[in-house]
C-alpha cells in the first residue's frame, strides 16, 4: 500500500466538489427503493423480488392497483417454497408464470414496469439458448446410448460364435486324440534311409547286398552316401586321411572317395569343399569328400 494514501484520502474529505458529490450520491441512495443487487439468488427469485419491491411504495405499502396481484404472488411464493421449482439457469419464476400466465407471449413485459424492450429480447434469446443447449444434450445422449445398445448387442453374437466355435475345437482336440490313441506311438525314422529310394539301374546292385551298421565303417569298405531325406545320390569307399582338400576331418565325419555319382543335382555335405563344391555335378571323378558318418551306408557283398 503507498504510504501517502492516507494524505490523499484527508485531502479528498476537505475538497468541497468531493465533498458535494458524496453528499448528492447520499441523497440519491436514499431515495432508491430497491437496492442495484439483490444478494446472491437466482435470476428467477430477482424477478420475483423485483416485481414485488417494484409495486411496493417507500413506506412499504402496496399501490392500490396491484392488491390482488401481490397477494396472489405472495401465495404462490409460499405454496411453491420447499418444491425446489427453481433453478439457476430458469429465466422466469414459477410465481411470475403462476399469477401471470398470460404474459408469457409478451416475453414478461408485464412481469416488471423497469424491464426494457432490450431485456426482455435477451432474456428471450438467452432462454431459447439454455433450451437448445438441452435437446443437444439429449440427442447426444440417445446417440451414444444406441451407439452403446450396437455394440452390446455386436459383442453378444461375437460371444456367441466363439462359444460354437470353441465347442468344434474341442471336439475336433477330442478326435485327434482319439486316432493317435488308436495308431499307437509315433516310430522315429530308421538312420539307414534310402533302402527302397535308390535310383534306376542300381536298385539290383543295392538287393543283392546287405547293410552294415555306420559305427563298422572301415578303410576301404565300399559305401553309399545318403543326403538329408536318406536317398542315395553317390557311390564310393572309405578312404584313410584325416584331411582333404586342406580341410580337417572332424570326428563324425569320414574322408571317402567317390567313383559314381547317381543325383547330380544333389548336395555336398556341409558346402563348399574343395574348389567351392556345392553340388554333386560339379566333381570331377573320381575325387575325394567329406562325407557325414551317419550318412554313409556300408555295403558287403554277399
Amino acid at each position: 500500500m503507498d504510504k501517502h494514501i492516507w494524505e490523499e484520502f484527508v485531502e479528498l474529505e476537505r475538497n468541497p466538489k468531493q465533498i458535494e458529490r458524496c453528499t448528492k450520491n447520499a441523497e440519491y441512495r436514499s431515495m432508491q427503493t430497491i437496492r442495484h443487487t439483490l444478494g446472491r439468488c437466482s435470476y428467477s427469485n430477482k424477478q420475483y423480488k423485483l416485481w414485488l419491491m417494484g409495486h411496493q411504495r417507500p413506506d412499504v405499502s402496496v399501490h392500490p392497483s396491484a392488491i390482488e396481484a401481490h397477494k396472489k404472488m405472495l401465495e404462490a411464493k409460499e405454496k411453491n417454497k420447499g418444491k425446489g421449482l427453481s433453478s439457476d439457469d430458469h429465466l422466469v419464476s414459477p410465481e411470475l408464470e403462476e399469477v401471470f400466465p398470460c404474459k408469457r407471449k409478451d416475453i414478461i413485459r408485464g412481469y416488471s414496469s423497469t424491464m426494457s424492450k432490450k431485456q426482455c429480447e435477451m432474456a428471450a434469446v438467452a432462454s431459447a439458448a439454455l433450451q437448445n443447449r438441452d435437446t443437444d444434450h439429449e440427442e447426444r445422449i440417445e446417440a451414444i446410448e444406441s451407439t452403446m445398445g450396437t455394440v452390446v448387442g455386436k459383442m453378444a453374437s461375437f460371444q456367441t460364435l466363439i462359444g460354437m466355435l470353441g465347442g468344434k475345437v474341442d471336439a475336433v482336440i477330442q478326435m485327434m486324440i482319439a486316432n493317435a490313441a488308436a495308431q499307437g506311438p509315433i516310430s522315429t525314422p530308421s538312420p539307414e534311409k534310402g533302402s527302397t529310394t535308390y535310383p534306376a539301374g542300381v536298385h539290383s546292385r543295392v538287393m543283392e547286398t546287405e547293410y552294415s551298421a555306420p559305427c563298422t565303417l572301415d578303410v576301404g569298405q565300399p559305401v553309399q552316401l545318403l543326403d538329408n531325406v536318406g536317398k542315395v545320390v553317390a557311390l564310393g569307399s572309405i578312404v584313410a586321411g584325416v584331411t582333404v582338400h586342406g580341410r580337417k576331418v572332424k570326428p563324425n565325419e569320414r574322408k571317402v572317395y567317390i567313383e559314381q555319382v547317381y543325383d547330380q543335382k544333389a548336395l555336398v555335405w556341409d558346402t563348399p569343399q574343395g574348389d567351392g563344391y556345392v553340388v554333386l555335378s560339379q566333381l570331377s571323378l573320381p575325387t575325394w569328400l567329406i562325407w557325414a558318418e551317419d550318412r554313409l551306408v556300408g555295403l558287403l557283398n554277399s
